[in-house]
């Protein structure tokens, strides 16, 4: 199977990704599979764990060059070298993914809290993959994280400052990979600018645009501001997220709510009960 040419990194939870899997797989010849749970995660903590030392390394290649020697056998704690390790995660990712839905030529998944070691464990397996890194404004992050009822509830996350911690840190590693981006391999999008960026992503893509029809899908399934939400975040919440995320977020041009007026994504905040 052909390896992977595209990969949709998202820094968080409720921040547009399936929206965008859904549109590059409509709009392309590229089918962008759904999150893969704890598999990715696993492969990474496994690589990162082997047991790797540069006598290790020599000690194997020695053995393998030349077994017949009685003393090549007392060699303590050989294990095979880790580019082993991760030719055979390279194989199995293509093994699961070795069939492709009819008018596709190319495939790729989405991933939800990717940062730098997610992402710089992706390029090791597959160096001519292509990203797009997508952020959302923090604090309509922590609206719809605490709507979905994922606060306190399932492992997700433990509160919304863990919400806020969390976003910072893929976020910032995410507009860093992107800054150092320097053959066109990376498009940074921000949730909120989609609809405006849709020629940008077109041509990150290679497809032709088709403006009417796009902007439509996307505007409804953006939906309208999502400050405008019935469901309200807590002047606690907005300060959680704020001490957080609050510097990454300026980084980005996002400011947070208030109560008079719309901040980086939300219209109005209610006062903790």
């Amino acid at each position: 199977m052909t390896e992977p040419s595209l990969l949709v990194a998202a820094s968080s939870h409720r921040s547009g990704s399936t929206l965008v899997q859904r549109y590059v797989t409509a709009r392309s010849s590229t089918f962008v599979w759904g999150e893969n749970g704890p598999f990715f995660e696993s492969l990474l903590q496994a690589a990162e764990g082997w047991p790797q030392q540069p006598h290790n390394e020599r000690a194997y290649e020695r053995v393998l060059d030349d077994p017949a020697h009685s003393e090549r056998r007392y060699m303590p704690n050989l294990s095979p070298p880790r580019r082993r390790v991760e030719r055979a995660f390279h194989d199995a990712i293509l093994s699961i993914y070795d069939v492709l839905p009819e008018g596709y030529d190319g495939w790729g998944w989405k991933g939800v809290g990717y940062g730098r070691r997610e992402v710089e464990f992706v390029r090791s397996l597959f160096p001519q993959i292509r990203l797009i890194l997508l952020v959302r404004d923090p604090w309509d992050v922590a609206r719809s994280v605490r709507r979905k009822g994922w606060i306190d509830r399932r492992g997700y996350f433990a509160g919304v400052d863990d919400v806020a911690r969390r976003w910072a840190r893929s976020t910032a590693e995410l507009a860093r990979i992107a800054h150092e981006d320097e053959h066109g391999s990376c498009l940074l999008l921000r949730y909120e600018d989609l609809p405006d960026r849709l020629p940008d992503l077109n041509r990150f893509l290679g497809i032709p645009n088709a403006p009417e029809r796009e902007q439509e899908i996307i505007t409804r399934r953006l939906g309208t501001a999502p400050r405008l939400s019935r469901f309200r975040v807590t002047a606690e919440d907005v300060e959680h997220v704020t001490r957080a995320a609050g510097d990454v977020a300026a980084s980005l041009g996002y400011a947070p709510p208030s109560a008079d007026g719309p901040g980086g994504a939300l219209s109005a905040v209610e006062a903790p009960s």
